[in-house]
């Protein structure tokens, strides 16, 4: 008998509890769902630089994918021709070498001298074209990329909205949905126009004297270890960055923005709300400031470094010349080139590199 009542009463906490969860309201059962979904978010997996890269394609792609695979093709062509300028003038310079020794005739470097031009003019409609379709896609990409922001928010649960965290995460969709797509498109430029670029420069130096292919990694050794700590410094910025920049924005709406502003002065509270959005704000600004100088005093380290390595280059090509290991013409293209090596390496680690190091974690 007592087994029986003891199953009985069993029985009845278990309808109890199922009852019970049956009986939730939506918000109760919304904020169920929003404990676990947190519980998950704290697991949620952090992606590196080419894994979120790979992740962002097929959207970018998918806003204008005819023109961003003919940008990808002209990019290609783009990189290759500032090499063959190089080695246009080499050719050139060594013809008017030999015309000047009475060894050639003229109609030989009449015609080096239209290969370098060809070059040249190819080089800057290429240039040209590159600069102008990514601005043209971008509007373009950035509007696909806010609808699925939206979608995605559309499928929270009212409860999530009370999750500070969650919150973050949406302020920092907001801000880097812009920079989403210069972030898939400057990879993909240093993979379809700097990578040709430095890959045909370094055949040709190796092609001219093999040590002289050692050029490359003095201009980019020091330059890239600088955007290694800006990537990590600036990542580290955004995840304090944005509680704050929330925090703010939130007490500048309620000073100004037409759903507050009118209960906030009929409260007397503007005084308030502005002492909270001036410390909200300074708070912010020191946290950049700290990290932009940080990040300026290595560079400044870097930059003596790339110094010593330009004279490195310099004597390197001097050596050669005297040895005749190479012609005037070789030494006055490469020498010529050393700028535009180095302009080229800081285009793409400190502009380019540094811009996706800056707003990496925003994405």
């Amino acid at each position: 008998m007592r087994s029986v009542k003891n199953k009985g009463r069993k029985n009845l906490k278990d309808n109890r509890k199922k009852k019970n969860k049956a009986d939730l309201t939506p918000d109760e059962k919304a904020c169920v769902k929003g404990k676990s979904d947190k519980n998950a978010a704290s697991d949620k997996k952090k992606y590196n630089v080419f894994q979120l890269f790979f992740k962002m394609v097929p959207s970018v792609f998918a806003a204008a994918p005819l023109v961003l695979t003919v940008d990808v093709i002209l990019s290609i062509a783009h990189g290759v021709f500032w090499g063959v300028e190089t080695f246009a003038q080499q050719k050139f310079f060594d013809a008017a070498t030999a015309f000047a020794a009475g060894e050639i005739a003229i109609k030989r470097v009449i015609m080096f001298l239209c290969l370098l031009a060809l070059a040249n003019i190819t080089c800057q409609i290429l240039n040209g074209i590159a600069n102008y379709i990514p601005t043209v896609v971008a509007e373009k990409v950035s509007g696909r990329l806010s609808i699925g922001i939206h979608q995605k928010i559309a499928r929270l649960a009212p409860i999530d909205f009370e999750d500070t965290k969650k919150l973050d995460d949406i302020n920092k969709a907001e801000n880097g949905k812009n920079s989403a797509y210069w972030f898939v498109f400057l990879i993909i430029s240093i993979f379809t126009f700097y990578v040709p670029y430095f890959a045909f420069m370094g055949w040709y130096l190796f092609h001219l004297k093999p040590i002289l292919a050692l050029t490359i990694l003095l201009v980019f050794l020091p330059t890239a270890a600088t955007q290694l700590i800006r990537t990590k410094v600036f990542t580290k910025l955004e995840d304090k960055s944005a509680p704050v920049r929330r925090e703010y924005e939130y007490y500048e709406s309620c000073m100004v923005s037409r759903e507050y502003f009118k209960e906030t002065r009929l409260l007397g509270g503007f005084t308030y709300f502005k002492n909270l959005f001036t410390d909200s704000l300074r708070l912010l600004q020191n946290l950049k400031f700290k990290a932009t100088m940080k990040t300026n005093l290595i560079e400044l380290g870097m930059r003596i470094v790339t110094v010593c390595g330009y004279f490195c280059i310099l004597y390197m090509l001097f050596d050669a010349l005297m040895k005749k290991e190479i012609t005037v013409g070789a030494f006055a293209a490469v020498f010529n080139s050393i700028g535009m090596l180095y302009g080229i390496m800081e285009e793409v680690i400190c502009r380019h590199i540094g811009e996706i190091a800056k707003n990496l974690g925003t994405i």
